[in-house]
């Protein structure tokens, strides 16, 4: 069970980097038990390295219909699809691996998660770089507030993956990563880590300040207006800093409700919480101090 863990996980983690966007095909390179070469598609599916050839685009469009697709983009070109079920395959199997048993497989793929997660939005970085996108690879896209925008591939591979985690850390249904259900905690840690690295990267790009703000700052102050739970409180808190630290301009509304927020948590050492008739905890108070020291 390990090495076949260990062997999916060798398999998945140069998708990322081989993918033949001109042919919309995965082309993960490995060897089978005996060592003979063999090639991996998107789907899982393996097929000998000699013969590539013969995994063509219809038969991704079989294993990926799109009508069931639950990726929501108007207009979408049957390339960008296959491009974006590739990538939303192999964060699916690294999401999967994550939740193994095996301490080791478990935390090599959630560091490799947090890898890819970052190369995601890198793209972004040498996309904007480029000035000679041509319209046919621009995909139109809604946006929380009901917007239409138009954006690169590499936008919308961080786009729908931010979505998505902001939407498993809600625990609701995601539209690009085909996951039932993420451990809030991780999706958090993994939000932290983007907003962390590529702040300035989220202001240029109002679509990703749309998702901060139609998704996770409703969140936000869900978490921590409920009844107080250390692990969820303590990552939850630590993105509110960040957001009041790097977003208060963009976000003058709501930086003005979690210090509102902030402030009774640290006077409230005897007042009840109104939604759950308990005091708030000695280590909460000292969190909000804290994030408002910074």
């Amino acid at each position: 069970m390990l090495y076949q863990e260990h062997k999916d996980y060798h398999h998945i983690a140069f998708s990322f980097t081989t993918f033949d966007h001109a042919e919309s095909r995965s082309t993960v390179c490995g060897s089978d038990d005996r060592g003979n070469h063999e090639r991996v598609c998107c789907a899982g599916c393996r097929h000998p390295a000699s013969s590539l050839a013969n995994v063509t685009i219809s038969h991704h469009e079989l294993l990926h219909d799109t009508r069931s697709s639950p990726w929501r983009c108007e207009h979408v070109p049957s390339h960008v699809r296959l491009h974006m079920s590739d990538k939303s395959q192999a964060l699916l199997l690294c999401f999967k691996m994550q939740e193994s048993k095996i301490s080791v497989v478990s935390s090599t793929a959630a560091a490799t998660l947090r890898q890819l997660v970052m190369f995601i939005i890198d793209k972004v970085v040498d996309e904007d770089r480029r000035d000679n996108l041509i319209e046919t690879e621009l995909v139109e896209t809604v946006l929380p507030n009901g917007e239409h925008k138009k954006l690169g591939p590499s936008a919308l591979d961080a786009y729908s993956v931010l979505e998505d985690l902001c939407l498993l850390a809600n625990s609701e249904k995601p539209h690009f990563l085909q996951l039932g259900s993420l451990p809030k905690t991780f999706a958090l840690e993994l939000i932290e880590s983007v907003l962390t690295n590529y702040h300035d990267l989220f202001r240029a790009h109002p679509e990703l300040l749309a998702l901060l703000q139609h998704h996770l700052c409703p969140l936000l102050l869900k978490v921590v207006s409920d009844k107080p739970h250390f692990p969820l409180t303590l990552r939850s808190t630590r993105v509110v800093f960040i957001l009041l630290k790097q977003f208060s301009i963009e976000f003058k509304t709501e930086t003005e409700v979690f210090l509102a927020l902030l402030i009774r948590v640290i006077g409230s050492d005897s007042e009840p919480n109104s939604n759950d008739g308990h005091a708030r905890p000695l280590w909460m108070r000292i969190l909000a101090m804290e994030i408002i020291r910074g």
